[in-house]
């Protein structure tokens, strides 16, 4: 990589990217003011029981504290179709493997305006100490797109932190738990405003909270299991990987539209613990 990955045990910081610089600053001086944001407060909180954290890492502002407290759903994503619309078949929807900066800056311009994208991310662990993303999936309702993290790895922070961290654009992930911490420490990338399909289907008691079952479920499409644990490392990648990482992200918007439209109906059914107020 023209950055090296770090495979110290040096504590992670968002400060090492500096597209970040900016905000950081600005959160840093919202945080040093009396009455400091909620968000900012349990941060310090939690830095205190994890005990050993270092001061330095303990203090840092969390970029975007500002848009996640001050974040407000939108009326369409508190609703759901009454006919969830089914995803296009694949045949039918353009796709793009991006893998040059050109072609980055081409997706990010297309994208731009959609109310929803979805995403998703292949890692590798088995031969690296801490790992590192190979892959990011994207897709909207009418185009679907590959990533290169290797080619692209320090080009993806910049090209991609606006619309990851607009508070107008729903992302929609699956068990999103690791492709936030992969998002934050490969390339400095935050989410904001976002919908779990994975902590949906618990929340409906599903029998199983799996990818693979959502896709046979919701769109009757049967993922092919070879590729779970395949080595996202290799290049060039096969047809076959491709079209793998691919559905990961093609029929999700769709999913997560016939999720809304069950937890609208599950009403107070829906756990107490699970429902919050917005």
């Amino acid at each position: 990589f023209p950055d090296p990955v770090d495979n110290s045990n040096t504590p992670w910081s968002p400060s090492r990217f500096s597209h970040l610089a900016s905000k950081l600053s600005t959160a840093a001086a919202a945080a040093a003011q009396p009455g400091r944001d909620r968000l900012q407060a349990h941060a310090a909180q939690l830095a205190a029981a994890g005990g050993g954290l270092s001061s330095s890492i303990a203090s840092t502002a969390h970029p975007y504290a500002a848009e996640l407290s001050s974040l407000t759903y939108q009326s369409w994503q508190l609703e759901a179709p009454a006919e969830p619309a089914a995803a296009a078949d694949l045949d039918d929807t353009p796709f793009d493997f991006v893998d040059r900066p050109h072609q980055l800056s081409a997706m990010v311009d297309a994208i731009r305006g959609e109310q929803q994208i979805a995403l998703d991310l292949e890692h590798h662990s088995y031969r690296s100490f801490q790992g590192f993303s190979c892959l990011l999936q994207l897709s909207t309702c009418s185009r679907d797109y590959v990533i290169d993290c290797l080619s692209l790895r320090s080009q993806l922070g910049p090209a991609l932190a606006d619309v990851l961290a607009d508070p107008t654009v729903e992302k929609v992930l699956h068990g999103a738990d690791s492709d936030i911490m992969w998002l934050q420490r490969d390339f400095g990338l935050y989410i904001v405003n976002l919908f779990d399909t994975g902590q949906a289907t618990r929340v409906l008691n599903y029998p199983s909270a799996s990818l693979a079952y959502l896709l046979e479920k919701h769109a009757g499409f049967k993922a092919d299991k070879r590729y779970q644990l395949a080595d996202w490392r290799v290049r060039p990648l096969s047809p076959d990987m491709l079209h793998y990482a691919r559905c990961d992200t093609h029929f999700l918007l769709a999913v997560a539209d016939q999720l809304k439209k069950e937890l609208i109906a599950a009403g107070d059914r829906v756990p107490a613990g699970w429902s919050v107020t917005v």
